[in-house]
C-alpha cells in the first residue's frame, strides 16, 4: 500500500522511474495503461473501452496521493488537449469511493469545456461548466480549495489565470490525483500527458532539475540502405531531440565495431 504522506506533495514526473511510494494508480476497468518518460507521466486509454467519471463506481483511470484534510492550491500542466467527443482529463479530490469533486476539461465534439461535478454517494451535481478557447498545446489546471469553497481556474501559458467559476461543497478530502476519462456511444481512444502535479506554494523549482536531460531520445524511421558494389550500408534514423549516434555492428552480439553517426 501506498503510505499516507503528512503534506502534498509535488511531482514534475522527471524521475527515471515511477514514484510508486507516492502515487497509486487506479482504473476500475483494467483497460488502460500509464507511463512515466522524459520528464512527462501518461495515461492512455484505448477506444471502445468508456472510462467515464460520471458512472457510478469512479470509471477512470487516474493516479492518487494521499494527505491529511486541509486547504490546497493544486496546479496540473498538461501537454495533451481533448479533441475528441467526450475525452477528458483532470483532477480528483476524493474522501472515499463514490464521494468526490471531478474538476477537468471535456470535449463535446465542437467545443473544448472546464467543468466540475461534485458526487455524494455516486449521485453527480454538476457545479459548473464553461466553454474555453485555448491557444497553443499545452493547458493549466489549477484548483484553489479553502475549506468548503473551490475556486477554479485555467490558463494557456501557465502564467495568466483565467477564471472558470466558483461553488461549495462539503467535501473531507483524504486525496487527490489526475485522471484521464473517455466516454460516449463512439467511445474514442485518448492519452492524457501530465507535465507535473504541483502544490502551488510548493512547486519543484527548477522544474524537471533544470540540469542535463537524463533521458535517452526515442528512436524511430530506421531504414538501412545496403550498397553491394561498395559493401556498406547507410543507416539513418530520427531522434526526438538533437543526440549524438553510434551505430554498433558485427558478425554476433559482440558486436566488434562503431561508427559515430552526423547529423
Amino acid at each position: 500500500p501506498v503510505p499516507e504522506p503528512v503534506v502534498l506533495v509535488s511531482d514534475d514526473f522527471s524521475s527515471l522511474a515511477f514514484d510508486y511510494n507516492l502515487w497509486s494508480f487506479v482504473d476500475n476497468e483494467w483497460y488502460s495503461y500509464y507511463f512515466q518518460d522524459q520528464g512527462k507521466l501518461h495515461i492512455s486509454l484505448p477506444s471502445g473501452q468508456k472510462h467515464d467519471p460520471c458512472t457510478s463506481g469512479n470509471c477512470y483511470a487516474l493516479i492518487m496521493q494521499y494527505f491529511m484534510d486541509v486547504d490546497m492550491d493544486l496546479e496540473i500542466k498538461f501537454e495533451s488537449i481533448p479533441s475528441a467527443q467526450f475525452q477528458m482529463q483532470g483532477l480528483l479530490h476524493e474522501d472515499s469511493p463514490g464521494n468526490y469533486i471531478r474538476t477537468d476539461f471535456y470535449h463535446d465534439g465542437l467545443n473544448l469545456h472546464l467543468f466540475a461535478a461534485s458526487f455524494l454517494a455516486d449521485t453527480p451535481a454538476a457545479e459548473g461548466d464553461i466553454v474555453i478557447s485555448p491557444t497553443g498545446s499545452d493547458i493549466w489546471l489549477r484548483v484553489i480549495r479553502t475549506g468548503d469553497n473551490f475556486d477554479v481556474q485555467w490558463s494557456d501559458d501557465g502564467s495568466t489565470w483565467n477564471t472558470g467559476f466558483t461553488f461549495s461543497h462539503a467535501l473531507i478530502v483524504r486525496k487527490a490525483g489526475v485522471f484521464a476519462g473517455n466516454a460516449g456511444s463512439v467511445v474514442p481512444a485518448y492519452e492524457a500527458v501530465v507535465d507535473y502535479f504541483f502544490d502551488f506554494a510548493n512547486p519543484i523549482v527548477p522544474e524537471d532539475g533544470g540540469g542535463a536531460d537524463v533521458w535517452p531520445p526515442t528512436i524511430t524511421d530506421i531504414t538501412v540502405l545496403p550498397d553491394p558494389l561498395s559493401g556498406t550500408a547507410l543507416v539513418t534514423c530520427t531522434t526526438l531531440e538533437p543526440a549524438g549516434t553510434v551505430l554498433s555492428f558485427g558478425l554476433d552480439t559482440n558486436y566488434g565495431t562503431d561508427v559515430v553517426g552526423t547529423s
